[in-house]
C-alpha cells in the first residue's frame, strides 16, 4: 500500500506506453505459485479458443513490492495455464499509476485489468472504469455471500458495481510478544489502557511505548482511526456534501496524537528521527501502529509479534483495499477474459495473499482456511478490526482533501498551530473544495 520507489518502476513509467508491453512470460518468477491447498482452482470459461490465436491482455497496477511480486506470481500462474493469451503487466508506484490511468483514458487507449482503491471509483466509474453487474450476475462463483461485506460493499458506486475485492489492508496495533510478557502486561483493550501501557514501556533515551504518525498520509490516518475512538467513523456526513470533523471527535482524536508525542511522551517526535519499523524490529518499541503490509518487515527480523485491536473497547481504524476494475476501452471478449484472470486470482490466491503480503482476504473462505488460520496468533488484531475500518472519503475530490488534511494535521504536530485553529481552517477548505464540481 505504501508509495515505494525502484529505479526500475521509475524507469517503466519514464518509457511510457511503448514499454508497456512487459510480458509475464518473459520475466517469470524462478517459481511458480499454485492454488492454495483447499481451494478449487477456477478456470476461463470463455478464453479465446481459435488454432494459434493469441490475444493480449494489459494489466496494470501500482501495488510495490514485496506485494508487487507476489502478485506477478499470481498472474505469473494464470499465464502458464493458458498460452492462447499474452499477458503483459505494468507495475509502477501508485502516483504514476493514477497519473497515467487519466491520461491514457483521455487518448482512447490503455489496459484491459487494473488493481486500484475504492476511494477512487469517485473519480474513474464510468469515466475510466466500467460496470461489472451483468458480470456478477451470470457467476456462480462471484457472490456477494462469499466476500467480507466491508470490503465487498467499497466495490459500488452509485447502485453500480464497478470491481471485485481482493482484500482489505488496514492500520492495526501490532505489540512485541516477549516484552509484554516479560513486564506482566497484558494488550491494551481501550485508548486509556494503552496510554498507560505505552507509558510504562518509555525509558529515556531511546526506549518508546509506541510510534505516533505525524506527516504525510499516516497522519491523516490515524486521526481518522482515532475520530472513531472518539465515537465518529468518518469525516464528511453521510451524503459526502460537507465536512463533519470540527467539532468534539475531531478536536479531541487530533488533541491525543498530539499528548501521545509532547504530553505523556510515549512516542518519539518528528525532531528525533526514530525510525518505527527499526526501532519496533529492535525491541526498542513495545507497540507499532502500523499495516499489514509491515509483516514482511517482522518475518524478516524474526519477531516474537502478535497484533490485537485498535481499541477493542473503542474500535476504529483506517482501512483501505485493493480492488480489481476492468476499464470501458477493452472490449467485450477482452473484458470477459481480464474477469476471468481476476477471478482466478481472487479465488486461487487469496490464502498466499493473506498468508505472505499480511493483507485479509475479502474472500471467506480464505478467512477459514486452515493454512491462513494458522497465522491468527499473528494477524488476529487485523481479522477482528475487519469490520471497524474506515476508508478515505469517496469523493472525486478525495485526493485534494487528503493534501489539506495532511498538511493541517502535520502542522498542529510540529507547533505551527493549535488544534482548533487548523481544524477550523480545514474544514473551510474542505467545504470549498466539496463545493467545486471536478
Amino acid at each position: 500500500m505504501k508509495n515505494k520507489r525502484l529505479s526500475r518502476r521509475d524507469f517503466l513509467f519514464v518509457a511510457g506506453t511503448a514499454a508497456l508491453g512487459t510480458a509475464i512470460a518473459a520475466c517469470a518468477p524462478k517459481t511458480t505459485a499454485t492454488p492454495a491447498a483447499g481451494q478449487a482452482e477456477n478456470t476461463p470459461a470463455n478464453a479465446p479458443t481459435k488454432a494459434n490465436e493469441i490475444m493480449e491482455i494489459n494489466f496494470w497496477n501500482g501495488v510495490g513490492p514485496p506485494e508487487g511480486t507476489l502478485l506477478e506470481e499470481f498472474v505469473y500462474d494464470y499465464q502458464t495455464k493458458h498460452p492462447e493469451l499474452k499477458i503483459n503487466q505494468w507495475t509502477t508506484d501508485w502516483d504514476p499509476f493514477y497519473t497515467k490511468i487519466r491520461t491514457v483514458a483521455a487518448e482512447g487507449v490503455g489496459p484491459d485489468l487494473c488493481v486500484t482503491h475504492p476511494n477512487y471509483l469517485a473519480t474513474y466509474a464510468d469515466i475510466v472504469f466500467k460496470p461489472i453487474d451483468d458480470l456478477v450476475s451470470v457467476d456462480k462463483d462471484i457472490k456477494p455471500e462469499l466476500f467480507n461485506q466491508v470490503p465487498w460493499d467499497a466495490c459500488f458506486r452509485n447502485g453500480k458495481q464497478y470491481a471485485i475485492p481482493m482484500d482489505a489492508h488496514l492500520l492495526c496495533l501490532y505489540y512485541n510478544i516477549d516484552l509484554l510478557q516479560k513486564a506482566g502486561v497484558n494488550p491494551p483493550q481501550s485508548d486509556n489502557d494503552l496510554v498507560e501501557v505505552a507509558k510504562s514501556f518509555t525509558k529515556s533515551p531511546d526506549q518508546w511505548g509506541i510510534n505516533t504518525w505525524f506527516s504525510g498520509n499516516g497522519i491523516y490516518w490515524t486521526w481518522l482511526a482515532y475520530m472513531s475512538h472518539y465515537g465518529q467513523k468518518g469525516m464528511l456526513n453521510s451524503d459526502n456534501t460537507k465536512a463533519v470533523f470540527n467539532n468534539d471527535a475531531g478536536a479531541s482524536a487530533l488533541q491525543r496524537i498530539y499528548d501521545n508525542i509532547y504530553t505523556d511522551k510515549f512516542s518519539p517526535g518528528p525532531d528525533l528521527g526514530v525510525d518505527f519499523a527499526t526501532a519496533f524490529s529492535q525491541q526498542k518499541m513495545a507497540f507499532c501502529y502500523d499495516g499489514t503490509w509491515m509483516k514482511f518487515t517482522w518475518d524478516a527480523a524474526k519477531l516474537n509479534y502478535s497484533s490485537v485491536m485498535f481499541t477493542k473497547q473503542q474500535p476504529g481504524t483506517w482501512g483501505n483495499s485493493h480492488i480489481f476494475v476492468f476499464p470501458r476501452l477493452g472490449g467485450a471478449p477482452k473484458t470477459q477474459v481480464a474477469w476471468d484472470m481476476a477471478k482466478y486470482i481472487v479465488l486461487n490466491h487469496s490464502v498466499d495473499w493473506g498468508l505472505k503480503a499480511g493483507h485479509v482476504p475479502a474472500l471467506k473462505s480464505a478467512d477459514q482456511d486452515p493454512a491462513y488460520l494458522a497465522t491468527m496468533p499473528q494477524m488476529q488484531g487485523f481479522v477482528d478490526m475487519l469490520p471497524y475500518l474506515v476508508y478515505l472519503p469517496r469523493v472525486p475530490q478525495q485526493e485534494a482533501i487528503g493534501a489539506e488534511m495532511q498538511g493541517s494535521l502535520s502542522s498542529v504536530l510540529r507547533k505551527e498551530v493549535s488544534v482548533k485553529d487548523a481544524l477550523k481552517k480545514s474544514e473551510a477548505k474542505v467545504n470549498q473544495l466539496l463545493a467545486t464540481p471536478l
